[in-house]
């Protein structure tokens, strides 16, 4: 009954690499997350080892999956300090336009501390990319980010003031 009834779902990335949900792909002549796929092929019941599933692999695995690093890339990460990286800030990233933001969460997943490419992106783009983030607190103060606060009339928690509203403020501005 069991072989009758059930089936494994195709796998693009299979045991042994990793999903990266939010990276775009074409599928079926639409832009479609790599996230996006797995229900699709449950709802088009594409079974593990078909020739269709094969085919996917070939066609999304480059792009959807990966092996995460041992050390990741961090390329807002000096010797001596940890800096945040733009939202706003849009740059050249491997002869596309993409926001620093992205690039860093690229980096931190995909690329190894110590190669190449690590190297060239903060080489590259750190200056434009990188920040030293505001904070509300002084020197040894801690934020307590489940307080609630009034803000221009609206109530947000201090996690919302640190993480989103003072996203692209750099220490030290008037901002």
């Amino acid at each position: 009954m069991q072989e009758t009834c059930c089936y494994e779902l195709c796998d693009v990335c299979g045991d042994s690499l990793v999903l990266d949900w939010d990276t775009v792909v074409e599928y079926e002549g639409d832009p479609v997350a790599c996230g996006e796929l797995k229900p699709i092929f449950g709802r088009n019941e594409i079974e593990e080892g078909s020739n269709v599933c094969d085919a996917a692999k070939n066609t999304y695995q480059d792009y959807c999956c990966y092996t995460p690093p041992d050390e990741h890339c961090n390329m807002c990460q000096t010797e001596t300090a940890y800096f945040d990286a733009y939202v706003s800030v849009e740059v050249d990233f491997w002869g596309s336009p993409t926001n620093c933001s992205d690039v860093y969460d690229y980096l931190v997943r995909r690329i190894e501390s110590d190669s190449d490419t690590c190297a060239s992106a903060k080489g590259s783009i750190f200056e434009q990319c990188c920040y030293n983030k505001c904070s509300i607190c002084g020197g040894g103060q801690l934020q307590d980010l489940e307080k609630q606060i009034d803000l221009d009339g609206e109530t947000i928690s201090c996690m919302q003031l640190h993480t989103v509203r003072t996203n692209d403020i750099e220490a030290g501005s008037d901002t």
